[in-house]
């Protein structure tokens, strides 16, 4: 049977408001932890159980500072990975080493691991940076609290995008710069960093700047 026009037209705005609705709640839903500033080393820290909770998203503050000229206070160092169209991060501060992924387009970022380190490792982790200058090229930022380094014998991915070959070499270069670390940390202070089967079990979390960057991710 035909229906006539108004009937059609509510039929179509009572579907919008239910999607809309469903919309609302799905937003209503997401587990968004907001990661701490420590304004003593300049940077956000991971909570200790984040990928225990079940979490949708993490935020983190900007690296970028207003500040000209300033003491750095932690290392980043990036590794290029076209799959993601983007890089690998390691982020070293004085409490934690954090693996990211990081983008400088929309793409959304992900936490992928972290360990707790102490400002003894952190000293010593600066120290064989500092002495292996040609694993390295350092960027002269002077807006950011971090000195930006980029990893020069870095395993490239294939030139076609695919994602098993982009977390194979994401691994074996994050394992290469752990590896470098612990050569010249004291076999107390290495740091363990989990082996690739152990590492694939660990749900990657968005990260982003702001809340509203990870809920317009899940619409």
């Amino acid at each position: 049977m035909k229906r006539p026009l108004p009937y059609l037209i509510f039929q179509f705005f009572a579907i919008v408001i239910c999607v809309s609705a469903k919309a609302q709640q799905h937003h209503k839903k997401l587990k968004i932890v907001q990661a701490p500033w420590d304004t003593t080393i300049k940077a956000s820290v991971i909570p200790d159980n984040i990928f225990l909770l079940n979490a949708d998203g993490l935020v983190m503050a900007p690296r970028q500072s207003k500040i000209e000229n300033q003491p750095k206070f932690y290392l980043t160092i990036s590794w290029s990975a076209p799959s993601i169209d983007g890089d690998f991060i390691f982020t070293v501060t004085k409490k934690q080493i954090i693996l990211t992924s990081g983008h400088e387009n929309p793409n959304p970022d992900y936490l992928f691991w972290f360990v707790d380190i102490t400002k003894d490792q952190y000293e010593q982790i600066v120290h064989t940076i500092d002495k292996s200058k040609n694993l390295f090229d350092e960027q002269n930022l002077n807006y950011f609290y971090g000195r930006q380094l980029e990893y020069k014998y870095y395993i490239p991915e294939q030139k076609h995008r695919n994602t098993k070959d982009s977390n194979y070499k994401m691994y074996l270069n994050a394992k290469k710069l752990i590896d470098t670390f612990n050569r010249e940390l004291k076999p107390k202070d290495q740091i363990m960093f989990p082996d690739r089967k152990k590492l694939k079990t660990i749900k990657p979390i968005m990260t982003a700047t702001m809340a509203s960057e990870i809920t317009q991710w899940y619409y």
